[in-house]
């Protein structure tokens, strides 16, 4: 981690001096890799990416999944309490964004940064473009919030969207379509993939014994163990499974501020909890499973369901993240009603119902092979070059 000027993983001519500063509130493990192969793309098309960032919020550090870049620049953060999960974020930022010819920002609008960045930009500053979701997906909003959110992005000149849903929402509300660039949202599965193909029956077998699994009786979950997550309805559907589907298991992995409730539910005998794992430890698991479940907020963890082809079982919910948008139920997974009976259920007849099953695993083939970190890579630097365009 640098403390002066930044230094990306490949040169940059001195011809064409073209610098980006992307600003995030702090580094989640999985982005690692797209900052990386994007400095890398863009460095030869001589254009710069520096990447700053600050420090997790107490409920994102729960998870343990923050990074450091180790050529990024992480930045001092303090967080002003507003209320009960409310906060602003300040950060300092150094002269290097100042002078930079495009500062991307997270769409937020409690970031007083963002504010100073968007009076620069008019006064002739580095252009500002905004990173996100394009609305409100994961929680409620007020009319004031959502207001202030419209207002922000509309003075942006370039919007980076996570989905096609989010983009149509900021056109359909005047920002110019020829200014958005659609990223992708993904994240990198090749080491779960290599991982997943490396793996030989003798482990897997070994694996099942020591946690006692049934074959055709397991399902995974794979995310951060917080409200968000729905961790009671994950649990009441378990055991109705575990009732319609003798020798049924849960597999867990994640950590957070609710690892008490699963590690409580553990002791039942039904669910195996394993902590934080990753490429290695989840692609052995999902070895032994047949589905996976997410009955709270589905995001990124969509994309490893297709990579570890394990059709996701979710919910219509109204809080879920844009990549629920990549589930195609009936596809490359299932959506049911927001009911413990009905969630249960379709989990139980798929675990019992391999034909079906099998229809699922071959959506999540094909959905592996669209929802990639390259694709998001090409369309974020075709993007930012559109940009200082």
């Amino acid at each position: 981690m640098s403390s002066g000027l930044l230094t990306g993983p490949a040169p940059v001519t001195a011809s064409t001096p073209r610098r980006v500063s992307f600003v995030q509130s702090w580094i989640p493990q999985y982005r690692i890799a797209f900052f990386e192969r994007a400095a890398t793309r863009l460095a030869e098309q001589g254009v710069r990416l520096d990447v700053l960032y600050g420090t997790p919020s107490p409920s994102m550090k729960e998870r343990n999944d923050s990074r450091d870049l180790s050529w990024g620049h992480r930045l001092p953060t303090r967080r002003v309490p507003l209320g009960r999960d409310t906060f602003v974020e300040l950060r300092r930022s150094p002269r290097s964004v100042v002078t930079s010819d495009l500062v991307i920002v997270d769409q937020a609008i409690r970031n007083p940064g963002t504010y100073a960045h968007l009076m620069r930009a008019r006064l002739g500053g580095p252009r500002l473009a905004l990173w996100g979701h394009g609305r409100t997906y994961t929680k409620p909003h007020s009319r004031p919030a959502t207001m202030l959110k419209e207002w922000l992005t509309g003075r942006a000149d370039w919007f980076f969207a996570y989905t096609p849903g989010g983009a149509a929402h900021i056109r359909d509300r005047g920002f110019p379509a020829e200014r958005i660039t659609i990223v992708q949202n993904s994240a990198d599965m090749s080491g779960l993939t290599t991982a997943r193909a490396a793996l030989d029956q003798a482990q897997v077998e070994a694996f099942m014994a020591e946690h006692r699994l049934q074959p055709g009786r397991t399902a995974l979950f794979i995310g951060g163990l917080d409200a968000c997550k729905r961790l009671d309805l994950l649990i009441a559907a378990g055991r109705r499974i575990r009732e319609l589907v003798p020798g049924f298991t849960l597999i867990v992995i994640g950590d957070g501020a609710q690892r008490w409730l699963v590690q409580s539910v553990a002791e039942e005998g039904w669910l195996t909890y394993l902590g934080p794992r990753f490429d290695g430890d989840k692609a052995l698991a999902a070895a032994a499973s047949s589905l996976m479940l997410m009955p709270g907020r589905v995001g990124l963890s969509i994309v490893d369901s297709f990579a570890l082809q394990l059709p996701m079982f979710s919910v219509q919910w109204p809080y879920h993240a844009p990549e629920f948008e990549y589930l195609s139920s009936g596809d490359n997974g299932i959506v049911t009603a927001d009911d413990v009976h009905a969630y249960a259920d379709a989990v139980a007849a798929h675990l019992v119902d391999g034909q079906a099953l099998s229809r699922l695993v071959a959506g999540c083939r094909r959905s592996a092979q669209t929802y990639t970190l390259s694709a998001m890579v090409d369309n974020f630097c075709a993007g930012v070059l559109a940009a200082l365009a």
